[in-house]
């Protein structure tokens, strides 16, 4: 039971850690310098995480 519940907690942790797919879209935005774009992107990535 408990090694059950060890690696569902790793599991988790883990996919807590790694990108999602809107950090592609994320640093597109931001690298031709589209300042207020990559504002709302990142707030947007910001906000999805939170929730």
């Amino acid at each position: 039971m408990s090694t059950t519940l060890l690696s569902i907690a790793l599991l988790h942790g883990l996919v807590q850690v790694t990108p999602g797919t809107c950090v592609l879209p994320a640093s597109q935005r931001s690298a031709p310098g589209q300042r207020q774009s990559a504002f709302f992107a990142g707030l947007g990535v910001t906000t999805l995480a939170a929730t």
